[in-house]
């Protein structure tokens, strides 16, 4: 099989790269463009460089709130 597999399809196969991520799960949400330019400039303005940081942190905020966390 592997003779035929180099005669036929000589180009590698390579194996997809497992998920190498410490936050594995996703969240998404749909905003207007007035709402996503608001929130663009208030998260810069306290010093997030990444919405993904500035929603992590309003996650574990919530979170915390709720008692999940000490």
């Amino acid at each position: 099989m592997d003779a035929l597999i180099k005669a036929f399809a000589p180009e590698e196969f390579k194996k997809p790269r497992a998920e190498n991520r410490v936050n594995p799960c996703r969240l998404v949400c749909r905003v207007s463009v007035q709402d996503y330019n608001l929130l663009m400039d208030r998260m810069r303005e306290e010093g997030f460089s990444t919405t993904q940081d500035w929603l992590y942190s309003q996650i574990k905020k919530y979170l915390t709130e709720k008692g999940e966390y000490q």
